[in-house]
């Protein structure tokens, strides 16, 4: 457990919020575009309105008097602006959105980014509700590529699972292809551990469910089909034993109606082919 202090507040006007500093590499800017897609092209909240997902976008706040950048943020219900063209608006700035990110992701490509140590700390200042530190390289984390915290006030706890329960929303490690690249992947997941799929994966989805549904109206209509078939066929059958019974004589309508199971509509039908 880490406790979180405070520091002093800053001027948002005196700040640079685009230092021009590249992406760690080109794995990281993957591995954080695909966080980012797949929430809006597969994802609707439970019970919010809306949210914003974003990569490498900084926080800035009078809470830390600094601004920090974290790989992935992800905030609930937070209203887009009419018009990006204020300082303020081309950033998370927490004083005037007015509520923190709930989640907010790093992704360690060196040994020097701070994951555990001072991000840990600020995160929980500035009210993250849950850090989550994905460590493909195992550069900094000894036992494992992925660890998941939950803040509680001024207390920060390691979480034992990947399922983050106050935002509907969860992660998990996925191998596979994506953008053609064959690799360990972070991807958000729901709470059966599926993971949220990318727009192209919804479309393939989309695509395999309208065959299947295809398939299975034509396979019913096969179906049918034979029914209809196996019915005329019996009726046929029916008709013939009928007209065996009518041209040997020896039995009155309304009992070939009784020991055929028909009505006598029917004998009445049979009979007038015959005539014909």
């Amino acid at each position: 457990m880490i406790a979180i202090e405070e520091k002093t507040p800053f001027n948002i006007e005196e700040i640079e919020i685009e230092d021009g500093e590249p992406v760690d590499n080109i794995l990281s800017e993957k591995q954080m575009r695909l966080l980012t897609e797949t929430l809006y092209s597969s994802w609707t909240p439970q019970g919010h309105s809306s949210f914003f997902v974003s990569a490498n976008v900084g926080i800035f706040t009078k809470l830390l008097g600094m601004a920090i950048v974290p790989d992935v943020l992800f905030s609930l219900d937070v209203d887009k602006p009419k018009e990006r063209k204020k300082k303020e608006d081309l950033c998370y700035y927490l004083d005037k959105i007015g509520k923190p990110p709930e989640i907010v992701i790093e992704i360690v490509s060196n040994k020097v980014g701070g994951e555990l140590e001072n991000k840990l700390i600020d995160y929980g200042k500035i009210g993250v509700k849950y850090y989550v530190v994905y460590d493909p390289g195992m550069l900094i984390l000894e036992d494992a590529v992925l660890r998941c915290y939950e803040y509680k006030g001024k207390i920060v706890e390691q979480l034992e699972e990947t399922w983050f329960r106050e935002v509907s929303l969860g992660v998990r490690l996925w191998v596979g292809f994506y953008e053609g690249e064959y690799n360990s992947w972070l991807r958000w997941c729901d709470s059966y551990g599926e993971v949220i799929p990318t727009g192209k994966e919804a479309s393939v989805l989309e695509r395999k469910r309208a065959e299947r549904e295809h398939l299975e109206k034509e396979r019913e209509r096969e179906r049918a089909e034979r029914e209809r078939e196996r019915a005329e066929k019996a009726e046929k059958q029916l008709e013939v034993s009928i007209k065996k019974a009518i041209l040997r004589g020896k039995l009155t309508i309304e009992e070939i109606s009784e020991d055929f199971g028909v009505s006598i509509e029917f004998v009445d039908k049979v009979i007038n082919s015959i005539q014909k």
